[in-house]
């Protein structure tokens, strides 16, 4: 039979499955007995005879395997800049007092013997020249080049470029204090001035309104103007409401009853029937219990039985 994975089992049921699972798999303990062996690189003490270095695995301090040997090559021993003194020496077109750097190279048998490999330095060096925006001074000084007539605040310093904050009259930079204040101004905005006109005190009034729709004049309000409007000139009072009878007030204790109601709320109560609830009066199923059959199938579905 099929199950459905998203009914609720029973304490028993989950009694079994850790009976099972304790008794079919091993326990942390267990796995940390369990010794993984360590493995590393090391160097020889003294290379192989004919080689540079040699190499070999070892496993938990013991070495195992075959050895790795790196075979002799040429090394740089030494490395200096030197002047030439002698035209054509000690390389062709050797002018006198150029600078050259003298490599010392270890022969590939590694004796005594040694060869010399010689780079002139002028060979290194691009020459540059000066461009748009761009100056190259007899010294080799690079620097920028700013025009001062049209800098717009642009300038250079020792610590690099740097842009002036703009001023009342002199070009620059917009500050954050500007870019906020022009943000707050409307698009098409202009310089606006309200209108003033009399004062008057708090109070009812009869208001006159200009043609810009601004409040010119003002006339206190009298009893007359109010009951004109069809106000009663006398108090009204009204009535309670009433269950199955008129309309009227809601009472304070009504309004408590209310207030303790939540906005859509329902009446819910307990059910013989295990799983469900009652709303409205209703049975309505709340979860679905699984039963012993749907767990067992379950259960062997996700650890078989193995021989």
């Amino acid at each position: 039979m099929s199950y459905d994975v998203n009914k609720l089992t029973k304490l028993g049921h989950l009694k079994s499955l850790a009976n099972k699972i304790k008794s079919d798999y091993a326990t942390k303990a267990e796995l940390a007995a369990i010794k993984v062996p360590e493995y590393s690189v090391a160097k020889q003490a003294t290379a192989e005879t004919g080689f540079l270095s040699t190499y070999y695995l070892t496993k938990d301090g013991a070495q195992v395997g075959e050895k790795i040997n790196i075979p002799k090559d040429f090394l740089v021993n030494s490395a200096d800049i030197k002047t030439v003194e002698t035209a054509d020496t000690p390389y062709e077109g050797a002018q006198v007092g150029d600078l050259y750097i003298d490599f010392v190279i270890n022969s590939k048998s590694a004796d005594d013997t040694a060869s010399h490999v010689y780079l002139p330095v002028n060979e290194l060096v691009d020459a540059y020249t000066g461009g748009n925006g761009i100056e190259v001074s007899a010294q080799n000084l690079i620097s920028a080049k700013i025009d001062t007539a049209n800098a717009n605040g642009l300038g250079v310093t020792a610590a690099g470029f740097r842009l002036d904050v703009a001023t009342a009259s002199t070009a620059g930079a917009m500050s954050a204090a500007d870019k906020a204040k022009l943000d707050g101004i409307a698009e098409g905005a202009n310089n606006y001035t309200h209108p003033a006109h009399t004062a008057h005190e708090s109070g009812l009034y009869k208001v006159t309104v200009d043609a810009q729709g601004h409040v010119s004049d003002a006339e206190a309000a009298t009893k007359e103007d109010i009951t004109n409007l069809g106000i009663p000139a006398q108090d009204t009072t009204y009535q309670p409401a009433v269950a199955d009878g008129d309309a009227g007030l809601l009472t304070g204790a009504d309004k408590a009853k209310l207030d303790g109601i939540a906005t859509g709320a329902t009446k819910v109560e307990a059910s013989a029937t295990a799983g469900n609830i009652k709303i409205n009066g209703t049975e309505t199923p709340v979860v679905t219990i699984a039963t012993d059959g749907e767990v067992a199938e379950m259960l062997a579905e996700v650890f078989p039985v193995t021989e």
